[in-house]
C-alpha cells in the first residue's frame, strides 16, 4: 500500500528526482521521460474511459465491460511506470511484473473486438466519434511510449515483457478505436492516398 501524506517535498526544485531505492537523476533522463509517458498514456485512458462512460450510444452492459478492461490496462501501466523508477540492478520484490499471460490478454481481448469488425482494405483515419478518437489519441502516445523505450534499452536492460506489452498495447489501443466506431453508430474514415 502506498501512503502518500505530503505531495510537495521541494526536493525536485533543482531538476532532479529519485529512482526507486534513491538514487537521484536529472528529469531530462530518458527514464524519466519513459516512466513520464507511461503517465501521460494512463492519463489519456483516463479520458477515455470518462467518455466511455458518458457516451449515450453505449449500453450498460458495455461502458462496464469497457471499465474493467481500460482500469486493468491502467493498473498494469502503473506497474509499468513502477518499474521503470527502479534502476536496472536494483529490482523492488513488491513491485508486481508485466508477464506474457497480460500480453496474451490483450490479444485475447483484440481478437474479440475484431471478430466483430469488418476487415480493412485502407489504413483508418482518426475520428469516428469521440471515444474512438480518444481511443487513436492513447495509441500515439503509446507508441511515443515504445520509441522512448527503445531509447531507454539502448542504454540499460529493460524489465522482461515490458516493451512487448506496450507494443501490444498500441495495437490493442487501434482495435479498440476501430470497435468503438462500430459500436456507437458511427462511419469509419479510410485514407486515400493523395486526395
Amino acid at each position: 500500500m502506498v501512503r502518500l501524506d505530503r505531495i510537495y517535498t521541494r526536493t525536485g526544485d533543482d531538476g532532479s528526482t529519485s529512482l526507486i531505492g534513491g538514487n537521484r537523476v536529472l528529469k531530462s533522463d530518458v527514464r524519466i521521460e519513459a516512466y513520464g509517458v507511461v503517465d501521460e498514456l494512463n492519463a489519456a485512458l483516463g479520458v477515455l474511459l470518462s467518455q466511455i462512460r458518458a457516451s449515450a450510444q453505449l449500453s450498460h452492459q458495455l461502458k462496464d465491460q469497457q471499465t474493467r478492461i481500460i482500469q486493468r490496462i491502467q493498473n498494469n501501466l502503473f506497474d509499468v511506470g513502477s518499474l521503470l523508477a527502479c534502476p536496472p540492478d536494483q529490482t523492488h520484490p513488491s513491485i508486481p511484473s508485466i508477464t506474457v499471460e497480460q500480453i496474451s490478454w490483450l490479444e485475447e481481448s483484440m481478437d474479440h473486438y475484431q471478430d466483430q469488425l469488418e476487415p480493412l482494405n485502407s489504413f483508418v483515419l482518426p475520428g469516428g466519434g469521440l471515444p474512438s478518437s480518444l481511443a487513436h489519441l492513447a495509441r500515439t502516445i503509446c507508441r511515443r511510449l515504445e520509441r522512448v523505450l527503445v531509447q531507454l534499452a539502448q542504454r540499460e536492460p529493460l524489465p522482461e515483457c515490458i516493451l512487448e506489452y506496450i507494443n501490444r498495447l498500441s495495437d490493442f489501443l487501434f482495435v479498440l478505436s476501430r470497435w468503438l466506431t462500430h459500436q456507437t453508430g458511427e462511419s469509419e474514415t479510410l485514407w486515400e492516398p493523395g486526395r
